[in-house]
């Protein structure tokens, strides 16, 4: 985990150095931040998770992600989401990233540690 860390530190870059104060400092920390709970979830999931059923545990996971998601983004984005315009190719790429792209790999995944 330091390691990854350390890396995600490196990707940050000069901004560390200078203490300049941006959006995308901010930015940049939420996602070293968000890497040490995602390693640490990883870490308890191989743990503890062994005895539960995988794809329910997963789609926990992606439920309460999702929730917790749409609320911080409704939150801090309203003014966007009063905006917006869904178009079919906009839609069916947000259904293959969350349905494809994100469950069936972290299903994949979890079958995987194994």
């Amino acid at each position: 985990m330091l390691i990854g860390a350390a890396g995600l530190v490196c990707i940050i870059g000069t901004k560390l150095f200078h203490l300049s104060f941006d959006l995308t400092l901010v930015g940049e920390a939420i996602i070293v931040v968000s890497a040490f709970f995602w390693a640490g979830a990883n870490i308890y999931t191989k743990k503890v998770g062994g005895a539960h059923h995988k794809i329910k545990m997963t789609m926990w996971q992606m439920l309460i992600g999702a929730v917790l998601l749409f609320i911080i983004s409704f939150a801090s984005e309203h003014a966007a989401i009063a905006n917006l315009t869904v178009s079919t190719p906009s839609l069916l790429a947000l259904l293959y990233n969350g349905i494809l792209g994100s469950a069936v790999a972290f299903v994949g995944w979890k079958l995987g540690i194994e």
